[in-house]
């Protein structure tokens, strides 16, 4: 005999998904409002109220910074696109002026085009602004292909401040989110195991109380009127040989 398993949670465990927790509860909640005679399962359907609610304002939560999240992405990403060409464009000026082995275009792209391209999020922001001074020292004597090299230059640099900072704030937000879930789904399972084990003393003290054992038919019947295990489809490991 294990006495543990008496203890521990059949409910947070890994093969017990969010949606499949939540239809056990709300299936488990009605039945003990539809059999709490005497309100003996008031405590029970109280806390399970709760933290379905907390569940349900972590849920919605979450989606929402995940639409942002998407948003800040996608962003990203196209303004990665347009930089390609913009960097592509400031390298042709610069080419057409100076020439393309000159010592121009090196302090401008000392690594290269494509080295600039491959910059991590916080690290491209020095990155456009190193490339920015540098187009700036040369664009005096570059005439209006000077002017366009900078002007491109400065738009990636202010472009990419806010979009950085953006999605940093979101990314931030995504773990406090996801945090707040993870604790609102524990809290559930946990009102889910106060329930069962609520449920079983009961009828364990009745039994007691007229000099006889609860038999396992009895408990079983006692289950499924309060709880719709097949809602669970909990994953067994299985047995070592």
């Amino acid at each position: 005999m294990k006495l543990a398993r008496l203890i521990s949670n059949p409910f947070w465990r890994p093969g017990v998904g969010l949606a499949e927790m939540l239809a056990f509860a709300m299936d488990a909640k009605e039945r003990l409002v539809s059999g709490n005679e005497g309100g003996r399962w008031d405590g029970v359907i109280a806390g399970l109220v709760a933290a379905l609610a907390n569940v349900s304002g972590a849920a919605g939560g979450n989606l929402a910074h995940l639409g942002t999240r998407k948003a800040a992405k996608m962003t990203k990403r196209q303004f990665r696109a347009e930089m390609g060409r913009k960097v592509a464009r400031i390298h042709a000026g610069l080419v057409a002026v100076y020439g393309p082995r000159s010592a121009a275009v090196r302090s401008v792209f000392p690594e290269g085009r494509r080295e600039l391209m491959r910059r991590r999020d916080d690290q491209l922001g020095p990155a456009l602004g190193s490339l920015t001074e540098a187009v700036f020292a040369l664009s005096g004597a570059m005439g209006p292909l000077g002017s366009m090299a900078l002007g491109l230059a400065q738009e990636l640099r202010d472009g990419w401040a806010p979009l950085y900072h953006a999605s940093e704030e979101s990314s931030a937000k995504k773990a406090v989110s996801e945090s707040g879930l993870r604790l609102a789904r524990a809290q559930l399972a946990a009102e889910l195991h106060r329930a069962l084990m609520t449920v079983g003393l009961h009828f364990v003290s009745e039994a007691a109380a007229a000099g006889r054992m609860l038999s396992r038919k009895e408990a079983e019947a006692h289950r499924a009127r309060y709880f719709r295990e097949d809602l669970l489809r909990i994953r067994r490991r299985p047995r070592q040989s």
